[in-house]
């Protein structure tokens, strides 16, 4: 699945980005509630307790310690679905507002599905070099979005079998950074090769300012192109 390509009005200031990062979510979950969770009775509503929670460890994530404070974009969309999976910001209910029959199960199998949803209103307020992104998370095939969807889920039961791993910072930003990875690859090979694509990857002299010198290392020995 490829998803569109698209752009936002540009955002000047912290608090409106966050404004609008809660409106674009919100609007998922609306969405989703009004689609795949009508035809299955399920309902996702959002909980503002859970959310601040939600925002305060991608804080702590991004503090420089495991992943950079400048984190880029794939690796904050990488922190959102691995959190998603363990600190979800909405509650999951049947669609008519009662409670689910097995509330567990349920999150197994629906935390992943929502926040592959979610990912093109995640993606439309993150920047880069105070530009929106040029295109929004993709897929180059169904079976790869399945495959990232099952790798999701594995996360999940992981943590249901060790409820201690999802408070250990290093592993978390590991998980983090690893699923990151995962939807930059997925997203580049969903575009087609095009000179928007070509400028987007190879336009990266500002983003090596925020590198410290062993991240300098480890690009100059790569593609000599970003040097």
């Amino acid at each position: 699945m490829s998803l569109s390509i698209g752009s936002v009005a540009p955002i000047k200031t912290e608090k409106e980005t966050e404004v609008l990062r809660d409106g674009s979510l919100k609007l998922a979950l609306v969405e989703w509630n009004d689609g795949p969770g009508r035809i299955w009775g399920l309902k996702a509503v959002w909980n503002d307790d859970a959310w601040n929670n939600f925002q305060g460890l991608e804080k702590e994530l991004f503090d420089g310690a495991f992943i950079s404070d400048q984190p880029g974009p794939f690796k904050r969309l990488g922190a959102f679905c691995v959190l998603v999976q363990y600190f979800p910001f909405f509650d999951l209910q049947k669609h008519d507002g009662s409670p689910l029959d097995d509330p567990a199960r349920s999150e197994v199998l629906w935390l992943p599905r929502i926040a592959v949803w979610s990912l093109s209103h995640e993606a439309s307020v993150l920047r880069l070099n105070d530009s929106p992104l040029p295109f929004t998370p993709g897929f180059p095939s169904a079976h790869m979005l399945v495959d990232f969807i099952g790798y999701l889920r594995n996360l999940k039961n992981s943590a249901i079998k060790n409820p201690d791993s999802i408070l250990k910072k290093d592993l978390l930003a590991e998980r983090a950074i690893t699923v990151g990875i995962i939807l930059e690859g997925a997203t580049y090979a969903s575009i087609s090769p095009s000179d928007l694509l070509l400028k987007f990857t190879h336009n990266s002299a500002k983003c090596r300012t925020a590198f410290n010198g062993e991240q300098k290392a480890d690009l100059d020995t790569q593609d000599p192109d970003y040097a």
